[in-house]
């Protein structure tokens, strides 16, 4: 597994500096969400049957891309994959260059854990008071709901967690 993990993030890397030098950035990103989000499983363990050329695997790739509108260019990215027979490693290819992108906007993922639903305010909040530490990054906010933290929040920033939940203060009172 770690070596296709791997093998993802060369095929990310290749593809997000294809898509800079060609100003298609945010184009590969969208083509590549799409297609990753419509072929199934199924679809890719067919496509994954060595009994199917790399001539046909092109053509298949090439009608699904045409299909779902993609971009010439992120077409022949995807007939590449397809044509090394890495198309099983889409879904982890996709989120390695959209990671690359956002690194590329200077936008910092933050995942706020809560009880319950915040309104707009308080992501407002959180995202003033991030900005303040974070100058030169765009905070892109992220919520779940955890019941489990009982209240409070729990912020998680990279590999950094903030956890000013309600559990963890009950946990240190004993």
């Amino acid at each position: 597994m770690a070596i296709n993990h791997l093998v993802a993030k060369k095929y990310a890397s290749a593809a997000f500096n294809v898509a800079k030098k060609l100003n298609l950035v945010d184009q590969f990103a969208v083509d590549l969400h799409k297609f990753s989000g419509v072929i199934s499983k199924s679809i890719i363990k067919e496509l994954s049957n060595p009994a199917i050329s790399r001539d046909s695997l092109k053509k298949i790739i090439a009608e699904l891309g045409v299909q779902l509108s993609l971009h010439k260019q992120t077409i022949t990215f995807l007939e590449v994959v397809a044509e090394e027979r890495r198309i099983s490693d889409i879904s982890a290819i996709e989120s390695g260059f959209a990671k690359l992108a956002k690194i590329e906007k200077n936008i910092l993922e933050v995942e706020v854990f809560s009880a319950s639903d915040l309104d707009v305010q308080n992501i407002q909040d959180i995202k003033t008071t991030l900005a303040k530490k974070y100058v030169d990054k765009v905070i892109e906010i992220k919520q779940s709901i955890r019941k489990d933290i009982l209240g409070g929040l729990q912020i998680k920033i990279g590999s950094t967690m903030i956890d000013a939940s309600l559990k963890r203060q009950l946990l240190t009172l004993n």
